[in-house]
């Protein structure tokens, strides 16, 4: 699916499953909680892992096929006037939020970066009440999302195997976090190599 929330393209995507990753799904996450270096910052937890280390990790060939097309047609959309030579994947890493948790504001560039990047998150586990992702039309970072106008920021319940694009000039958050089960998801942090 695809809309635009305040002038930003955003895909979304809902895998049925994930096709051969779903055999590996448990073990992988396993893997991913069993990180060597992690930053807490409250209730949240942002595993710090490098592509190659990510890569190691028995499942990820699955998972990757798996929304392959998904990200280019996530980039097709969010840059519709980008003739796309090549996606290049600089950085991956994973959040846990556990209960009553939230992330504050933020963009993965600042609006002066001419460099176009497609931002993708894979919500492994999203029980009910997990935080939303709140797409805000501010661009102050560093606050939570019930800081701004309520008119100003546009919530999206996230689910298990949802994966959602936007480009690093969308400014999010993630609204507090109220389920007893932790919400568990992957970011992946594209560069676009133009033709």
């Amino acid at each position: 699916m695809q809309y635009t929330v305040f002038d930003h393209n955003i895909y979304i995507k809902e895998f049925d499953d994930l096709g051969k990753f779903e055999h590996y799904r448990n073990f992988f996450i396993t893997q991913l909680s069993n990180c060597n270096y992690s930053e807490q910052r409250g209730d949240n937890i942002f595993p710090i892992r490098s592509i190659n280390d990510l890569q190691t990790i028995i499942g990820h060939g699955f998972l990757k096929k798996e929304i392959n097309h998904a990200i280019i047609e996530a980039g097709a959309f969010i840059y519709k006037n980008v003739k796309v030579k090549n996606f290049l994947l600089t950085q991956t890493w994973y959040n846990i939020n556990y209960k009553n948790s939230s992330g504050v504001s933020h963009m993965h560039s600042n609006m002066d970066n001419p460099i176009k990047k497609l931002i993708c998150i894979l919500y492994l586990e999203a029980p009910e009440n997990s935080g939303k992702l709140a797409i805000i039309n501010d661009n102050r970072a560093g606050l939570s999302c019930t800081d701004f106008d309520q008119n100003k920021v546009h919530y999206i319940t996230v689910r298990p195997n949802m994966f959602i694009c936007h480009s690093n000039h969308v400014n999010h958050a993630i609204s507090k976090h109220l389920s007893d089960d932790r919400r568990l998801s992957i970011v992946f942090d594209y560069i676009l190599e133009e033709e």
